[in-house]
């Protein structure tokens, strides 16, 4: 049983959870097709079917692995165990959780959380996530207001919680 308790396992069952929450959430706000027309929950359900399908396949990929697996030696265990200390192990956990909190922020402060999730994936992505922490912000901002106007004024699209 503890070959399964990995993070190749253990990351795709907490993704599935949270594109689970994803999918749920975007539909409580709206429906996704309304009179044969997609409407602004299409795409998250979209997301939420290709990303379930992506995590079930890596579950099971970890699974064959895992029963694959010879049972590990001591060393193995320690040099995994050092190896899970790194932060870049956790990416994928944390970028899941990012979009979880996101998409729960989202329904109730509307776009004005998106600086916050743009920010986020930067110093998810970055080694050395608090150098150059001015461009980053303005990044972030120039991202933000490209994306709203691209939303807002060429897809006609309202947020909510926003003028």
């Amino acid at each position: 049983m503890k070959k399964y308790l990995t993070m190749s396992v253990i990351t795709p069952v907490c993704e599935i959870v949270l594109f689970l929450i994803y999918g749920l959430n975007a539909l409580s706000q709206a429906s996704p097709i309304v009179n044969r027309i997609p409407q602004e929950s299409f795409f998250p359900m979209i997301l939420m079917i290709v990303g379930l399908a992506i995590s079930v396949s890596l579950l099971i990929s970890a699974i064959n692995e895992a029963k694959k697996a010879p049972e590990k030696t001591e060393e193995e265990i320690a040099k995994s165990k050092e190896k899970l200390r790194k932060p870049s192990t956790y990416k994928t956990l944390y970028v899941a959780i990012l979009i979880a909190v996101f998409v729960f922020l989202f329904g109730k402060i509307g776009y004005l959380v998106a600086p916050f999730y743009v920010f986020g994936l930067m110093c998810i992505y970055d080694d050395r996530p608090f150098d150059k922490l001015l461009f980053k912000i303005i990044s972030t901002l120039v991202i933000s207001v490209l994306v709203y106007v691209l939303y807002r004024y060429i897809f006609d699209v309202r947020f909510p919680g926003f003028i």
